[in-house]
This record gives C-alpha cells, sequence and structure tokens, in this order.
C-alpha cells in the first residue's frame, strides 16, 4: 500500500552513473567527483551525450520516477518518467550542467545530483583559426597591393617610353622644319 509512508531518517539520493560519448565511449563512470573538479572539456566532434542515472531507493524500485534538466540546452525540468537515460545530440558549444532528480512512491523527491561539462567550438570557430584567418586576409591584401604596385609600375614605364619615343619624334620634326 503506497499511502502507508514508513519514516525514512536519511534522504535518498539520485546518482549520475555513467556519461557515454557517441552511445559507447565511457567519459565518467560515475565516481564522487572531488570538490575541485573542473568541467570536462569536449571536442566538437564528441558532442552526442547519453546520461545514465539511477536511485538508490529499494522500495518499489520499479515505480521511481526521474526528472532531467540540462542547464545551458534545457529551459525547464522533464515531465516525471521512468526512464533511466536520456540522450542529448548535436549540443552546440558552451558550458553545460545536466541535472537529474527521482521521486519515490511516496511522492519524495531526492536531492540533486549534477554533472558539468562543456563543449568546445570547432576549429574554424577557435582563436587560432581566427588568427588564420586575419593572417591569410593580409597576405591576400599584400598580395593584391604587391600585384597592383607592380601593373602600374610596368604601366608607368610602358607610358615613360612612349613619351621618350614622341619627344624624339617631336625632336626630329622640328629638326627638320629648322
Amino acid at each position: 500500500d503506497t499511502k502507508k509512508k514508513k519514516n525514512f531518517v536519511a534522504n535518498f539520493n539520485a546518482l549520475v552513473r555513467k556519461v557515454l560519448i557517441n552511445g559507447d565511449s565511457l567519459i565518467y563512470g560515475g565516481a564522487p567527483l572531488p570538490s575541485d573538479f573542473e568541467p570536462l572539456a569536449l571536442s566538437y566532434q564528441n558532442r552526442n551525450l547519453r546520461f545514465q542515472y539511477a536511485s538508490p531507493f529499494y522500495e518499489r524500485e520499479e515505480r521511481t520516477e526521474f526528472q532531467y534538466k540540462l542547464d545551458g540546452y534545457d529551459k525547464d525540468w522533464s515531465a516525471w518518467k521512468k526512464e533511466t537515460q536520456k540522450d542529448y545530440t548535436n549540443l552546440s558549444e558552451g558550458g553545460y550542467t545536466f541535472n537529474v532528480r527521482a521521486k519515490n512512491i511516496y511522492g519524495d523527491i531526492s536531492k540533486t545530483a549534477s554533472y558539468s561539462f562543456k563543449v568546445l567550438p570547432p576549429f574554424y570557430r577557435t582563436v587560432w583559426a581566427y588568427l588564420l584567418y586575419s593572417f591569410s586576409f593580409l597576405v591576400f591584401g599584400f598580395l593584391i597591393v604587391k600585384w597592383r604596385i607592380n601593373k602600374l609600375e610596368k604601366e608607368k614605364e610602358r607610358l615613360t617610353q612612349l613619351v621618350d619615343e614622341k619627344a624624339g619624334e617631336v625632336k626630329k620634326q622640328n629638326i627638320q622644319l629648322s
């Protein structure tokens, strides 16, 4: 009977059991994280994650429900569900925190378990890429200016030669006229 609530002294927890990349590569196995844990930085190619979670509340375990929320992605908590995993695919770069909580058969809600991580930007949006773009732009600009200067110098030489030829013709005509 679920209406008779037992007196539990200890609160129960929700646990993030595993975090998998692309469905198979384990990046977190549920061990307690140190207080100075630095969020894991994932490459842009590894932005498909599966979170597996559980709750050590063993009375009518099959009726335990879970709610999850990915800060930085979800606007609000999900509906209560009995599933014990959630997939997120094609996450954008940025920082995220996955949160999960459980609700037991008595309607008590567990403490929230969290796992933080960040997805790095793709190479073409990194500082190094922008430096490469800037350098390429400068080199391309320099080559265009150099090509234009060479073209103008050749045109100047051609015009100088034409002026010299015309001046020589005028000199000859002046000599013939005198």
